[in-house]
């Protein structure tokens, strides 16, 4: 490892490598907006009688998670359900194998973010079901130009701010930091609009980059947000665990452990080099960049998914009625996705998808077979039972054709894929779109799992899809949700 983590840079390779990420990245500003305890927050907005008890969501034997309410009685994510009541015994379980309700919340809260941002030429990529970034870059550098902001932070702010007053003629820094501290009140009406539409509280994150939004976005939690200038890299960076930086996963952590780095500033020491040595050139950008707050990709605007599926995982299932009744559960949950796609984003799955795992095999590939995608499945003038029924029976088939027998198997995904947008004008037409495909094969294959970084500094956008042409509100916000004074620190 170098004594100074700046000697990587007098590598020319890897000074024109982080060179060309910097000028990428230009002086943009993202924001990321993170729901508090999601699930949970969703069933409190269902049930409002749950608020202010401690709440939790259970799948399987877990607790995935819990209000800050629990939390006070030493209840965690991914606790076992017998733990959580022994800690909390007055705790409120409620079953979330069914993730309807949260993808529907989550829905509402991405229009309500892009009806705000869209009509004054902001970006809104859905990262997750509770988590979205926004390009503000247009709108603030509007505000600026009209005069319509004020000359005050909104929440926290990390780093030393220049200082920005309306009684001089700003220089390139300071305007810079006007440009934040302006995102970080369009950041406060957009939050303020979540709770005043649709009773959600929310955390974020202001940045010049998604990386830095996303880390600022987990700094002050619940119901808060925060600034990350760029003057707070150097020195809160280095101190981080690298298994913070967003597109580290599991596995590149466990890489990472095994040649000694646990910290940023540890990471920000190795050559490239020994980062070549270790890894494929996509992720040696990732790290080398990422490790300094560098982050060129790109707000790409939510398009439609060409991809749909749904799985389980268990320790072990060697029966096929444990199998029919899993293949039961999933078929249900994709037609309910299948249909959101079709409603969002006019869009239907040609293909359907069957993957499953061998327990001894280990968790690094998995066996996949596909078919057309049956057209009374996505046909939704037929009786939902009538649909599920005949997902059931081609899945089971497709099942019996790929296993190998004896099986013990640890996961079962099933998915719709290669999406096309079909006609908006009726929903028959779907069935007019699969006959043109009756005559597709099958196929099998063999695919490696091996987890992607969420962030790819490399990645290039995909076709969007049109933007939602909505009337700007005259208001962004009447009501916002109590939240901390602002704090330079």
């Amino acid at each position: 490892m170098a004594d100074d983590p700046n000697d990587v840079l007098i590598d020319p390779e890897a000074a024109q490598m982080f060179r060309e990420a910097t000028i990428a990245q230009g002086e943009r500003v993202i924001v990321c907006v993170d729901l508090d305890y999601f699930y949970v927050q969703v069933e409190e907005v269902r049930q409002p009688g749950l608020k202010g008890k401690p709440v939790g969501v259970t799948q399987k034997y877990l607790v995935v998670t819990c209000n800050y309410e629990a939390r006070a009685y030493g209840v965690t994510k991914l606790m076992g359900i017998a733990e959580a009541q022994e800690k909390c015994p007055h705790i409120h379980l409620i079953r979330g194998e069914d993730l309807t309700p949260y993808r529907e919340a989550s829905s509402k809260i991405c229009q309500v973010i892009s009806e705000l941002v869209q009509p004054r030429g902001g970006v809104v990529q859905k990262a997750s079901a509770d988590e979205m970034f926004i390009d503000l870059t247009t709108e603030v550098r509007d505000r600026i130009e009209s005069s319509e902001h004020s000359w005050n932070w909104q929440g926290h702010v990390k780093g030393k701010d220049v200082g920005v007053t309306a009684s001089q003629t700003l220089t390139d820094a300071q305007r810079q930091e006007l440009e934040l501290m302006i995102g970080s009140q369009i950041a406060s009406e957009i939050r303020g609009a979540l709770y005043q539409r649709l009773g959600y509280t929310s955390c974020a994150g202001i940045a010049r980059n998604k990386l830095l939004a996303k880390l600022a976005s987990n700094m002050h939690k619940p119901n808060n947000q925060t600034v990350f200038l760029p003057s707070a890299i150097d020195s809160m960076l280095p101190a981080m665990a690298a298994r913070q930086i967003p597109g580290v996963g599991w596995r590149l952590h466990q890489t990472l452990r095994d040649i000694g780095v646990e910290t940023v500033d540890e990471l920000q020491r190795l050559s490239l080099r020994l980062l070549r040595q270790y890894f494929a050139p996509r992720i040696v950008r990732l790290l080398l960049c990422a490790s300094r707050g560098v982050d060129p990709s790109p707000v790409e605007q939510t398009a439609a998914p060409r991809t749909i599926s749904v799985e389980d995982s268990f320790a072990a299932c060697s029966s096929m009625d444990e199998i029919d009744g899993f293949l039961r559960a999933l078929g249900t949950d994709l037609i309910v996705r299948i249909d959101s796609a079709l409603e969002e984003f006019g869009v239907s799955p040609q293909s359907l998808v069957l993957k499953l795992r061998y327990r001894e095999r280990g968790n690094s590939s998995r066996v996949s077979r596909q078919v057309p995608m049956p057209k009374e499945v996505v046909d939704t003038r037929q009786p939902l039972q009538n649909r599920l029924d005949t997902l059931f029976k081609v899945s089971r088939s497709l099942f019996l054709k790929t296993v190998e027998t004896p099986f013990n198997l640890t996961l079962l995904n099933l998915g719709a894929i290669n999406s096309k947008t079909v006609s908006s004008s009726a929903t028959s037409a779907i069935t007019n779109f699969f006959e043109r495909n009756e005559d597709a094969k099958s196929s099998v294959e063999v695919e490696s799992s091996l987890p992607l970084p969420k962030y790819n500094l490399t990645s290039q956008p995909e076709s969007a899809s049109e933007p939602i042409q909505l009337q700007s509100p005259t208001t962004w916000i009447a009501q916002s949700p109590p939240q901390v004074e602002p704090t330079a620190e």
